[in-house]
């Protein structure tokens, strides 16, 4: 999925190859770190591509039934 997101972005490099590694396993979360390249230009810098490719992954997630976790909360109450 996060290697498919790469593919929909504008201006993203054939060479070198997007690529994604599975970096961390923590209590909580399964971490990745994705690789891509793109062609910028003045109109869509970097933080734009970032935040489109993010916003590509939340709604594929969506569409194929993943969800993320959600923070834990925990209150003492006296």
């Amino acid at each position: 999925l996060l290697l498919e997101c790469t593919k929909k972005l504008e201006g993203i490099m054939e060479t070198p190859a997007p690529e994604v590694y599975f970096s961390d396993i923590t209590e909580n979360s399964l971490k990745f770190s994705v690789y891509f390249w793109v062609y910028l230009n003045k109109e869509k810098g970097r933080a734009e591509q970032e935040s489109i490719y993010r916003e590509l992954v939340f709604e594929e997630s969506s569409t194929n039934n993943l969800e993320f976790a959600k923070p834990l909360i925990v209150s003492k109450l006296d």
